[in-house]
Parts: C-alpha cells; structure tokens; sequence
C-alpha cells in the first residue's frame, strides 16, 4: 500500500539547513542513487529535487569534500610534474650544465624528497607524495648514471635495479601505488631480458613466447606470499583490515599473473608444445600448475566476494577457449574456414553470457546473504553491500526529506523494494568486448557466405547487412535474456561491419562521405534500438567515425571541443538530462565519454599524416600548409576554454580565496592542455566523476591524464629543456596552491 503524507511549508529557494553530519553513509547514499533515478525517471520528482536528494544522501560532495578533494590533485599532481620534470631536464643532457653538478643536483633532489617523506611522516599525504617522488627520482638518477657513464648495462638491469633499490621504500610506504610501481619494474624488466640476452631457455624458443610462463611464475609468486603475509597478521582481526588496504594490489598481482597465463594458454593453441623440445616437460609441469591456479582464484575469491577478479578468471577462461578453438580449427585439420568463424563468433556470445549469468547470480547472493545475516557477515574490501532494514530506512527517510522540502511532484510516497544491484562495468565491459569480438566473427562469416557462396556482387553485403541489424532490433524488442541481447549485438555488430565494408568499396577509403554515412547509420541506431551496450557502442563509434571523415574532408575538425562541451553539459546537469533521455542518457553519455578520450588520440597520430592528405587531394582554395598547423591548435585551445569554464563552475560556492587558487590551478592544466590535450581531458573527466559522484568516470581521468603525460615526453613539437621548465613550472605552482590551500577556514555545510 501506499503512504500519503501532508504537504508542509518548504524551505525558501536555495536554502539548506542540513549539514553533512546528516548525510547518510557513503555506501549506503550511493545504493539510493537508482531509486533517486527510478523516481526521476517517473517523474515523481523534479530534477532540482534529484539534486537535492543526491546532496543529502551524500552521493554529491560537500565543500568540505571538494577542499580535500583540491588539496590531493594539487598534492599528487604538483610532485608528479616535478618529478616529470625532473626526468625530462636530465634526459636533455643540457651541455651548460657540468656533470658532476647535474649528479648533485639530482642526488639533492632524491636526498630532499626522503628527508621531506621522514619529516611529515607516512601517515599523511604529504608525507606518501614526498616518497613517491623519490622513487621516482631513484629511477631518474640510475638512468643519468648509466647515460654519463656508458657502464654497458642492458635495458632490463636498470628497472631491475630500480626495483631492489626502492623495495625498502615500498615496503614501509604501505602505499598501493608505489608496491604497483615496484611490480610493474619487475614485469618491464623480465620483459626486457630475453631481448638482451642468449641465456638457456630463451635462446632455444621462438619469439620470447615462453617468457608468459616466466612471467607468470614472477606475479604468482609475488601474489601468493602477499596473500600469505597478510592471513598471518596479528591480531586476527587486523587481516580483513590489510586485505582491505592492500587489494589494489592484490588485484593488480592477480590480474597479471591471469593475463600472463592466459597468453601462455593462447601460444599453446597452436600445437606449439610439440615443438619445445627437450623443455616441453617443464611447460607441461607450468600448464598444470597455471591450471591449479586458475581454480584456486575461483574459489578464493567466490569465498572473497570479489566480483573483480571472478570477472577476469572468467575473461581467461574466454579467452583461452576462443584461442583453442582457433588453434584447432583454422591451424589443426582441414576445417572450412567459414564454417570457424561462425562457431568461434557464436562461441563468444554463448561463453560471455554464461560468464555474465553467473556473476549476477553471485552477485545477488551475496546481497541476499547481508540482507539475512546483516553487513558484519561480509567480508571487509568486497564491493557488494546492501543491508535491507538500513536501505529501507534510508528511502523513506529520503523521500520524508523531499516532500518537507515541498520538492516532490505527488503526495503518495512510493512503495520501497529492495533494488536490483546494477551490473558492474568491468562485467559490461567484458560483454562488449566479446560481443565487439563475435560481430567481427559474424560478419566474416556472412560477407564470405554472401559474396563466395551465393556468387552475389559487393551490394549482397549491403542488404545483408541492413537484414542483420533488423534481426538483431527484433529479437532485442522481443527477447528478454542476457543470451539472447548478446546474439542481437554480435548480429547487429556485424551487419554494421558489413554495410561499412559496402560503403568503403563504392566510394572509396580515401573520401569522407563513407565516414559520414557510418556516423549518421550510427546516430539512428542508437535511438531505434533500446539496448544499453549496443547505444554505448554506437555513439562511440558514431563520434569517431564523424572526427575521422571531418579530417580527412577539411584538415581541423570541429568533433573535440563539441564532444567535450556535451559531455560536460550532461554530466553537469545530469539529473535534467536523466529526466529528458530517461534509459538512454547513461549510455550516450558513457559513449560520448569514451570517444572523447579517444579523440584526443587522434590529435596525436592523424594531423602530420592527413595534413599531406588534405593538402593534395582535398583542398583546393590555395591555402598554405602553415594555416592549416595554425587551425589544427584551435581544438587544444577551445578544449583548455571548456575545461577552464568547468572549473569556473565548479568553484563557484567556494569561497573567495579558495576559488582564486582554484582558478590559478585550473589555468595551469588548460595551459598544459595546449600541448598535452589528452591531458586537459582526462583532468576534466576527474572533476566530472568527483562532482557528480561517481568514481569511475574520475578513475578513468586519472588513468588518462598519466597517461598522456607519460605520451608528452615523445612529442616533437617541443624540446625537453622547455618541457622540463614548463612542468616544473606547474609543479611548483600546484604545490604552493595545495599548501596554501591548508590554511583556509572551510564551512561543513554542502555546497
């Protein structure tokens, strides 16, 4: 039944009496977002209401939240850029500088930032960064030394050396980041060797294939005594707590040890184990023992509740299926080769959906399991928590909240039921990939099927085409299983392959109008057919396909500041647009997302290769090659605007000495876009996700802006003297906003 409440006066426009000691617990805020969503989207609320409720149920930061939120960016990325810097100024090799006070000059720095780490010690962030820095720094120093010197050392020892000389470091940082560092200089440093060397079992094998086995065995182990240290801590209760602090790591060591195995697995798909010769009995011994593992992390981490590293064993077991099947019907016997990529496309939709049925039933078990027994049953570091009276309590407090507020559109509050838990996107992500796979299968199979077999013309693969897409909207509109959405997507995926193809053979590679045709096929598929990962991948592949043709029609393309402004415009105003787009705004959003980052790729490989292009087959209004470098940086710089008119924003409640540094930082990252623009927007999906809530978004800017700014370094436009001054520049200035920043007063009330 339903419950009516009286209306009561509502608080003036703009007012707000809570605090955010009245917010209600993060993970418990964050289960309410799809009810908040639910009711949006039935309009029971409006979308200022949305706002509101996603303010006091603690899903949106307060102004206490963004200070601390400033204060860390500023920290981590101000040391970042001067540790960069630093790296950059000594790989110049600036002959102004004698040698030994460039080795003293790097020594002090190395020598300041430990010293810095010991004086705000590890507890604090100051502290962790100053570390950080050195480690760096440690890494900075061996490579000037090997380049000063021409000691004759391989690539591999110095990341090897690396690693052994700031394992101290790491072991007393109890940071996730720095013991990642020091596993990824293990990992690049086994990778090198086999190319430097001729010793023993790497000179007999072809191609470092076997280096997987070595590979695994180096993460497995390293994983393992991890595993093994932490179940002996003291006090037993200190162990949920350490496997808590240090699963990043944990997953980081799994995960790699997965994928090294899994491409062990693929090599053998070839029948390679019968060309090892005399060391085909320890390959077979590392095979069992991988298998042994592989069953080991399926039920430890069933046990663990850790919906993560489930995920990856299941995208090993595809994978290695898929690579066996290959092995065996395209280089095993005399298989028809058309008949191979329809079982090993249908195969890929069959095991990614069984993979994805099982995982949402241990997903709901887990749930269902805290529901009965309450939150103390779970396991500590699991992402699954849902408690049933709490979240109960929660609705009703929310939606008691709102209609006092005089925020809701009706008076009869709606029944609350347990929420279904949303799919993860690392489980999305694993069916898009495999569905993206199987439509490549698919659509193989159907253009040699068409254009061999029914001796049709290059038109066959049109009409096929456009059938495909047709089957796959109706069974999506008629079918209700997971299976029968994955086929619709292969089908659909591949009858859009095949209408490119079309398309590319009539008109040509070398025009735009192709380009053209596939956005604006993209664009309506994307309103025709209701299904989430077919609109994610349709407007992503709609936004590049549309960059990619307005490059090669006019030079500069206009694409990147437009899909940067929408993509800040929606997820600004993100519950106006929830309302308006209802099931297709997560989606075209994600997508616009995705292809954003994308496209900022793009601005490094295609303007030096299509500029030759355009000159000579598409431009025929006279004008020289330097106007159109001058255009190629209007992008870069209308992007820096949008980010900088963000951050404006986004400041605007902060008070007045702390929106100036905010600004001044602002100014220093839309500066640094101007060369780096992937930079710009991976630093404007950070303050997207953060003020929005949502945690993805703002991972995947941080992931980004790494890593172009590790791209920065190979770029030619500028030299590494001026690079080194220019990052060191922002560091400086980052620093000193972040520790000014310390000394402002701050308000507890949400922004």
């Amino acid at each position: 039944m339903e419950v009516t409440l009286q209306p009561t006066p509502h608080m003036q426009s703009g007012e707000e009496s809570y605090s955010s000691s009245e917010h209600l617990p993060l993970r418990q805020g964050a289960a309410m977002r799809p009810a908040i969503t639910q009711w949006l989207q039935e309009k029971k609320i409006s979308p200022i209401a949305a706002e509101r409720a996603l303010r006091f149920s603690g899903v949106l930061p307060g102004r206490a939240d963004w200070k601390e939120f400033l204060q860390n960016i500023c920290l981590f990325a101000g040391v970042l850029f001067l540790a960069v810097g630093v790296i950059f100024f000594f790989s110049f090799n600036w002959d102004a500088l004698p040698r030994f006070a460039k080795f003293i000059l790097l020594q002090g720095l190395l020598i300041a930032a430990a010293l810095l780490a010991r004086r705000f010690t590890l507890d604090t962030l100051k502290g962790q960064a100053a570390l950080l820095a050195a480690m760096l720094l440690c890494g900075a120093l061996l490579a000037y030394f090997g380049q000063t010197y021409q000691t004759g050392a391989d690539s591999y020892q110095l990341f090897l050396t690396w690693s052994i000389l700031i394992f101290p470091w790491v072991l007393v940082s109890r940071l996730n980041i720095a013991w990642c560092l020091w596993l990824g200089l293990l990992n690049l440093a086994l990778t090198l060797y086999p190319m430097n060397t001729t010793f023993g079992f790497f000179s007999n094998l072809e191609g470092g294939k076997p280096l997987s086995v070595w590979l695994f065995w180096l993460n497995g182990l390293i994983w393992g005594c991890t595993e093994i240290v932490l179940y002996r801590s003291d006090p037993k209760s200190a162990i949920a707590d350490n496997l808590h602090r240090y699963r990043i790591f944990i997953r980081f060591a799994a995960l790699l040890a997965l994928a090294s195995g899994t491409s062990h697995f693929i090599f053998l798909s070839g029948r390679l184990i019968n060309r090892l010769g005399a060391h085909s009995v320890w390959i077979q011994l590392s095979s069992i023992v991988m298998l042994i593992v592989f069953v080991g992390f399926f039920v430890l981490y069933r046990r663990r509740r850790d919906l993560v590293l489930l995920t990856g064993c299941c995208c090993a077991l595809i994978a290695v299926g898929t690579g066996q099947l290959i092995g065996m019907l395209f280089f095993g016997q005399n298989f028809p080769a058309m008949i191979g990529l329809m079982v090993v496309g249908l195969f890929l939709v069959i095991a990614s959906t069984l993979a994805a049925l099982w995982l949402r039933s241990m997903q709901r078990s887990w749930v269902t399991v805290v529901e009965m027994s309450g939150p103390e049953s779970l396991i500590n570091g699991s992402d699954i928590v849902s408690d049933k009276n709490t979240s109960e309590m929660s609705y009703l407090r929310l939606w008691q909240r709102l209609h006092e507020e005089g925020s809701v559109l009706s008076n009869a509050a709606p029944l609350w039921s347990p929420p279904e838990p949303p799919a993860p996107w690392f489980m999305r992500l694993m069916l898009g990939v495999c569905g993206w796979l199987a439509g490549l299968f698919l659509m193989a199979f159907f253009g040699f099927f068409l254009i061999d077999h029914l001796q049709r013309g290059d038109s066959a693969l049109l009409i096929g085409g456009l059938g495909l897409i047709a089957v796959a909207d109706g069974m999506l509109r008629a079918g209700h299983t997971d299976l029968w959405h994955q086929i619709a997507l292969a089908l659909s995926l591949a009858g859009q392959g095949m209408a490119g193809f079309w398309l590319f053979a009539t008109y040509g590679v070398d025009v735009a109008w192709p380009l053209f045709c596939i956005a604006l096929i993209q664009a309506l598929l994307v309103t025709l057919i209701p299904n989430f990962l077919h609109r994610l991948l349709c407007t992503f592949f709609a936004v590049l396909a549309l960059h990619i043709g307005c490059l090669m029609w006019l030079g500069p393309s206009p694409v990147l500041p437009i899909c940067a402004a929408l993509v800040a415009l929606l997820w600004l105003d993100e519950s106006y647009w929830q309302m308006r787009l209802r099931h297709a705004f997560l989606p075209v959003t994600i997508g616009l997302t995705l292809a954003l980052l994308c496209l900022a790729l793009t601005t490094i490989w295609f303007p030096s290769w299509l500029l030759t292009q355009v000159a000579n087959n598409h431009r025929s209004d006279g004008l020289g090659n330097s106007l159109y470098r001058w255009l190629y940086l209007f992008d870069p710089a209308i992007v820096g605007m949008i980010f900088f008119a963000l951050v404006v924003q986004l400041s605007s409640s902060l008070s007045t000495m702390q929106r100036r540094l905010t600004l001044a930082c602002g100014l220093v990252f839309a500066i640094l876009g101007m060369w780096v623009v992937g930079f710009v927007v991976g630093a404007m999906l950070m303050l997207l996700g953060f003020a929005r809530g949502r945690s993805g978004i703002t991972a995947l800017g941080i992931v980004a802006s790494l890593g172009y700014l590790g791209w920065f370094y190979y770029s030619m436009d500028l030299t590494l003297l001026v690079k080194s001054i220019g990052l060191m520049s922002a560091g400086g200035l980052l620093l000193t906003a972040c520790f000014l920043q310390r000394w402002l007063p701050v308000k507890v009330e949400n922004v």
